[in-house]
């Protein structure tokens, strides 16, 4: 699934302070158990499965992430599915 420029900005830009926490996806729930699949379609099931990979749940907690630098959002979904 790929975002154009204009949608991943929309995504980056909700205010979590304004989000329903019960309608964000809890990412400890997202089975990316399968070991053996290349990582480009690991980080297209993640970002299919998450919604909005710059909003999202982890347990109760909503958490907002934004990245910085020269480090692409690609980077760290990889980053966050090899930590799941």
């Amino acid at each position: 699934m790929a975002f154009g420029r204009e949608r991943l900005k929309e995504m980056a830009a909700v205010d979590i302070r304004s989000v329903n926490v019960e309608e964000l996806v809890d990412i400890t729930a997202i089975d990316e158990h399968v070991s053996d699949e290349e990582q480009t379609e690991r980080i297209r099931r993640f970002i299919q499965a998450v919604k909005n990979p710059y909003c999202f749940r982890v347990g109760n907690m909503a958490v907002k992430s934004s990245f910085s630098g020269t480090v692409s959002l690609q980077q760290r979904i990889q980053e966050m599915i090899n930590g799941i």
